[in-house]
């Protein structure tokens, strides 16, 4: 699994408005990773400084011992960890299937903003969005 097409990811919310130009310039800051089914790919209360965009397999979110949702591609979560002051996960992420996914550090982000700051705060805007719907 190499770096993003343009086409793969404009399929996630997180990214569908943006051009030809910024989805290249996201895809060379992502990192592909694979998960095994059953593991646990972040874990709630857990320091975390990464974003994650799934590219294939399922994953479901919980909090303690409830399931909040279903995960499929296109699907991102650790947005919140990577903007809020203290980095900790709010909710436990397992791999129902494998799960290739593509990640974004905190520092790659902090890059991201500096060199693209466009593309920085059409990515912010989701993620506000997405906050203030709870």
């Amino acid at each position: 699994m190499g770096l993003p097409t343009p086409d793969e990811l404009r399929v996630s919310p997180l990214l569908a408005m943006l051009d030809d130009r910024q989805l290249h310039v996201v895809g060379a800051f992502l990192t592909p990773e694979t998960y095994q089914s059953g593991g646990s790919i972040v874990r709630e209360g857990d320091v975390g400084y990464v974003l994650f965009i799934i590219k294939s397999g399922e994953a479901e979110v919980s909090r303690g011992a409830e399931i909040l949702r279903r995960l499929a591609p296109g699907d991102f979560f650790g947005e919140i960890a990577i903007v809020s002051e203290d980095g900790k996960r709010t909710a436990t992420v397992t791999a129902r299937t494998d799960v290739d996914v593509w990640s974004m550090f905190g520092t790659s982000f902090r890059k991201l903003q500096v060199e693209y700051p466009d593309v920085a705060a059409a990515l912010e805007a989701v993620v506000a969005e997405r906050l203030a719907q709870g």
